[in-house]
């Protein structure tokens, strides 16, 4: 169950496969002074659809947004984008693009979960200092998205086995 307050969002995963369960609309801050969760369980927001994670010490802030928000969905056929300048990971609503009007809700959050996984792959990488330490800086190791995507795609796996092996 996810919750919004007006200034942290509440997650809780399902305990089975570790997914989030459902954004939902911000609601006001109760009256009462604490929040109810632990604060593990707390990211700190700044608005609606938007949370911050930190990536090797520095905060990079998510923010989802719907196609007909953002020109670059459409002008550059992306889905979603990292900015290594303004500490940024754009993804699209998935439900709002073209050709997913018909997908189910599931699928969509599925689709934009993996998109997040490659995003913050990028996020890692740049701050690392490796996305601009390649050989060929315009499209070396570092920026090549199939490299990327089989991080993203394969971590949940990895972390599974590494959980499995007791090595974390």
């Amino acid at each position: 169950m996810l919750f919004l307050w007006s200034s942290y969002v509440f997650i809780l995963f399902t305990e089975k496969t570790g997914d989030m369960i459902k954004l939902v609309k911000k609601q006001a801050k109760p009256d009462r002074g604490r929040h109810p969760l632990p604060g593990f369980l707390r990211f700190k927001i700044q608005e609606e659809n938007t949370m911050k994670i930190n990536v090797l010490g520095t905060e990079y802030e998510i923010i989802f947004h719907n196609y007909d928000e953002l020109r670059i969905f459409e002008d550059k056929g992306w889905e979603a984008y990292t900015d290594s300048i303004k500490k940024k990971i754009v993804i699209g609503n998935a439900k709002t693009f073209p050709g997913y009007e018909e997908e189910t809700e599931e699928y969509c959050r599925m689709c934009e979960k993996e998109t997040l996984r490659h995003e913050i792959v990028h996020a890692f990488l740049n701050e690392s200092g490796l996305q601009s330490c390649t050989l060929k800086p315009s499209n070396g190791w570092a920026k090549n998205e199939e490299m990327v995507d089989w991080i993203a795609l394969q971590f949940p796996k990895m972390l599974d086995a590494m959980k499995a092996a007791g090595c974390l």
